[in-house]
């Protein structure tokens, strides 16, 4: 199954401590470019329009802190081009987003895009990585 274009991601918070923080990090593994943005659930640009392309390429950072146990929405756009400069055209987004607990430290989930007719769905990868302290 999947979504064109944009995609809400619930981050499941169930535990925090005083620095607990969401990593988001974007990386490619395509010949297109990959346009991608990713926002906050207070509407804030994390990731503001991050332009790249190219085999295992990290092409953009980011963080957001929680504060309290919760539901943490964040919304995901990713789209294609044959330039830098676009046009772009909204990719195809595997759902359900897929999430696991690497460690008992560590929940993460990831965003999965396609821009052709390949199907392998490695295009461009948004990866939420939270590490929470293991209780005492």
């Amino acid at each position: 199954m999947s979504a064109t274009g944009t995609i809400t991601v619930p981050i499941s918070v169930t535990s925090v401590s005083k620095t607990s923080t969401i990593f988001i990090d974007v990386d490619t593994y395509a010949a297109l470019y990959q346009q991608v943005t990713v926002t906050g659930p207070n509407g804030t640009k994390i990731i503001n329009a991050a332009v790249g392309n190219g085999e295992n390429s990290r092409i953009a950072s980011g963080q957001y802190s929680v504060s309290a146990v919760g539901i943490y929405n964040f919304t995901v756009q990713i789209a294609h081009g044959s330039s830098k400069t676009g046009p772009w055209t909204a990719s195809q987004i595997y759902t359900p987003v897929s999430s696991n607990t690497v460690a008992p430290t560590l929940l993460q989930y990831t965003v999965a895009s396609e821009d052709q007719s390949d199907n392998d769905y490695n295009d461009a990868l948004v990866s939420f990585r939270l590490f929470s302290a293991l209780s005492a």
